[in-house]
């Protein structure tokens, strides 16, 4: 090792000794002037060198600008179809789009033209019928069809007016959109796709290509598949307007050669006896995309071997070109080039005429500031040669000695220093000692300080994650550690927390976006709160709510951002759990209603009978007028079972209608399930009334009985009655009508509980004993 160093210690050596022999004047001079020269010479070089390396550097910054922007046109052009695709998909999940309604679907499929820039968008099912909206040139929209009902195989085209209509039928042509690429490659697949790219058969100016997705049903039944176009004309017009210097081109092009667009005004097609043929770059029309296709197969060997980004240059006609060349893909099967090629002669014009003009300011700058070191090497020898003198005479003692330099520069207060220098030494030393030992002291609280703020955050009983302003990790405490798994990573770049941590989108495996992470939300001045985040270990995943939030110094600068967060698991199971109870508490109120309404046909089947008892304790009436000694013991036990029958029947009675006003309250409910609670407490309102009446029955037999007259609603009591008796007819197939004339008055005078009483047990009746038909209530002015 230290032989390394041995050449280089002799020429420093040699270097001091010749150097201590000189003259100061000389040791100021020549150093200068050699470095001088060594600079002149040394930019000269450079700018010839560094010309050749701006050359490519501006070059390939440039064409990765291009490629980029470029790609990114790619994801946000490419990426359209596939987002109408799953907007259309969720449309049919939600019921919303009926693909078997054309006139709608089609309507559907010409709002959706309005909104997004493509040429067609279109469906077709395995019968032959398709449904599409095409754009014209002139940015009209057309609704193309084809139904069973017309004619498969036949396509009728309409025109639109601004509403999605159809307005005229333009033409009929032959079509069946199963022998079309984008519907076979999509049922073959059986899953999202790219088609070919294609050329339209009725228009072979018109490049396309289509992105289908199969449709099925809830039954993973094939339904058919929706697909849309992409015109790529529009990736050319994007090439076109991109700024690549005046003779520069851009070309994107498929592992086999063929041409996808370009930024020359040249067809990427032929057109022979009215059909299309795409064309191969080695086939293009524009000299530059052939010879640089032709390198690119030199270089290479095949289109299929490039892989990433690749730059290279090349000869043609006797000028230099840069190139460069970019894979591309997307998750559907999409595999292209992006390529960009640039004339180095648009480049060096500039950087000729820069160099040039650099070589002659070295030239002059040499000369000037040789002149310039020479005075000034005189201007500061003399002032140090009298401080020379003036130092000798201070270190035999005689402080009284200062040097007479009539000068206010750093060399003229050097002299006054002098003077003033032994005065002040010992109390420079004295100030010193005091300030060192106030530093000490401020060193110490400040320890003390950090120390204390460590123990707060290690004792908090939630994480806590501290990055500086740059975004590199300052901070973790213990709780951090334990729920991430380790702690503050040095050199983390921002977009890599997620990775690095672990954190990804809670029930998905994606890592956590870094735009949305809090902490990060935090460095840009925002508060922010997320309760979406897993941080997954090999055995477990832990759920976090994460709060994020900026930390500024005294001036108002953001020096940190903070994130506390805390491990959600018990409360996700809790609202897993809630939302579990609340199904079974809406299939237990569904089981509740129908055993209500069970509930409600017993009591029913419980009022004939006892009509049926009446009848019966009529005839042991009379038969009582005969023998009074057994009518009186008949009359008793009747109105014991009268008591305890009524006793028996009002007890789960009143609990249904008590329940069913409890139900009601609970707004969650659905307004079907609101109306079958108020038909269920209506009816046994009236079966407590109808207890009531039956109490009443020994009334009756006594000659006691009243009518309680009243002026109540007629309508509202038959369509109380309707309401009540509708769903008992529907259960058997029967029609239940009531009609009453128009001019029936609202208002009557009469018992309302008894004419409602005789109506429901004849209603009831006629139901219980009609098998088919209708069954109806006319109403008639007497």
């Amino acid at each position: 090792m230290l032989s390394k160093f041995q050449p280089l210690k002799s020429l420093n050596y040699l270097v001091g000794k010749v150097y201590a022999k000189m003259p100061l004047r000389y040791v100021l001079i020549v150093p200068f002037i050699l470095q001088i020269c060594g600079a002149v010479g040394l930019v000269g070089y450079l700018s010839y060198e560094n010309a050749q390396k701006a050359v490519k550097e501006l070059a390939a910054q440039l064409e990765n600008e291009i490629c980029d922007r470029i790609e990114q046109h790619l994801d946000s052009y490419l990426t359209t179809p596939k987002q109408i695709n799953q907007i259309n998909l969720d449309a049919i999940e939600l019921n919303l789009l009926n693909l078997a309604d054309f006139q709608a679907t089609g309507k559907y499929f010409w709002k959706q033209m309005q909104v997004f820039n493509v040429g067609y968008n279109s469906f077709a099912n395995p019968q032959g019928e398709f449904i599409g909206v095409e754009r014209l040139d002139n940015g009209k929209l057309l609704i193309n069809e084809v139904t069973e009902k017309h004619s498969l195989g036949k396509l009728y085209v309409y025109t639109t007016d601004n509403q999605g209509n159809r307005r005229h039928l333009q033409e009929v042509k032959k079509y069946d959109p199963r022998q079309e690429a984008w519907y076979a490659d999509a049922v073959k697949v059986g899953k999202p796709v790219w088609s070919q790219i294609y050329q339209w058969e009725d228009k072979p100016e018109i490049l396309s290509i289509s992105s289908s997705y199969p449709v099925y049903d809830k039954n993973r039944k094939f339904v058919g598949v929706i697909s849309v176009d992409l015109l790529l004309s529009q990736i050319g017009k994007f090439l076109a307007n991109l700024k690549i210097k005046e003779s520069g081109k851009t070309f994107i092009l498929e592992r086999s050669g063929l041409i996808v667009a370009s930024s020359t005004s040249d067809p990427p097609y032929t057109i022979i006896n009215g059909k299309g043929k795409r064309l191969s770059a080695l086939d293009s029309e524009n000299s530059l995309i052939r010879f640089t296709t032709q390198s690119l197969i030199q270089r290479f060997g095949s289109l299929g071997f490039i892989a990433g980004k690749k730059q290279l240059t090349f000869t043609a006609d006797g000028i230099d070109y840069f190139v460069q060349v970019k894979s591309w893909k997307d998750d559907f099967g999409l595999d292209w080039l992006i390529v960009a090629v640039i004339p180095e002669g648009e480049f060096m014009e500039q950087i000729n005429a820069n160099t040039r003009t650099t070589i002659i300011l070295c030239i002059i700058a040499f000369l000037v500031t040789t002149e310039i070191g020479i005075l000034t090497a005189r201007w500061v020898i003399k002032p140090i040669l009298q401080l020379n003198a003036s130092a000798k005479k201070i270190a035999k003692g005689e402080w009284e000695q200062t040097p007479e330099i009539q000068r206010s520069d750093e060399l003229g207060e050097l002299a006054k220093s002098f003077e003033i220098m032994a005065k002040q030494l010992e109390a420079s030393f004295s100030v010193l000692e005091g300030k060192n030992a106030e530093m000490q002291v401020l060193n110490e609280a400040l320890s003390e300080s950090q120390s204390r703020l460590t123990q707060f955050l290690e004792a908090m009983p939630v994480g806590v994650f501290i990055i500086d302003a740059q975004g590199n990790p300052y901070y973790t405490n213990e709780i951090s550690h334990e729920i991430l798994g380790q702690g503050t990573i040095a050199e983390v770049s921002t977009e890599k927390l997620s990775e690095v941590y672990q954190a990804y989108l809670a029930g998905t495996n994606q890592l956590y976006p870094s735009d949305r992470l809090p902490i990060l939300r935090a460095l840009q001045g925002e508060s922010a709160r997320i309760d979406d985040m897993e941080i997954r270990h090999h055995d477990k995943i832990i759920p976090i709510e994460v709060l994020g939030k900026p930390i500024y110094d005294e001036s108002g600068n953001l020096a940190f951002a903070i994130a506390t967060f805390f491990e959600i698991g018990q409360r996700k199971q809790a609202e897993k759990l809630l939302a579990e109870y609340n199904l079974i508490l809406e299939a237990q109120v569904k089981k509740r209603t129908d055993e209500f309404q069970q509930v409600i046909e017993q009591l029913q089947i419980t009022q004939e009978e006892l009509i049926e008892s009446q009848k019966i304790a009529a005839q042991e009436k009379q038969v009582a007028v005969r023998e009074a000694a057994r009518s009186a013991a008949a009359n008793l036990a009747k109105s014991e079972f009268l008591a305890n029958m009524s006793h028996e029947l009002r007890t789960p009675l009143n609990a249904i209608l008590g329940f069913t006003q409890v139900m009601s309250r609970d707004y969650s409910l659905s307004s079907e399930h609101q109306e079958n609670l108020a038909i269920i407490n209506r009816a046994g309102e009236h079966l407590l009334n109808l207890i009531n009446d039956i109490l009443e029955m020994s009334k009756i037999e006594a000659g006691r009985i009243r009518l309680n007259l009243s002026s109540f609603d007629l309508i509202h009591l038959l369509k109380n009655l309707e309401e009540m008796l509708h769903l008992r007819a529907a259960s058997k197939n029967l029609e239940l009508v009531f009609e009453y004339p128009p001019d029936l008055p609202q208002y009557v005078e009469t018992d309302e509980n008894k004419l409602y009483q005789i109506l429901l047990n004849l209603l009831g009746n006629s139901i219980k004993f009609t098998e088919t038909g209708r069954v109806t209530l006319r109403v008639k002015l007497g």
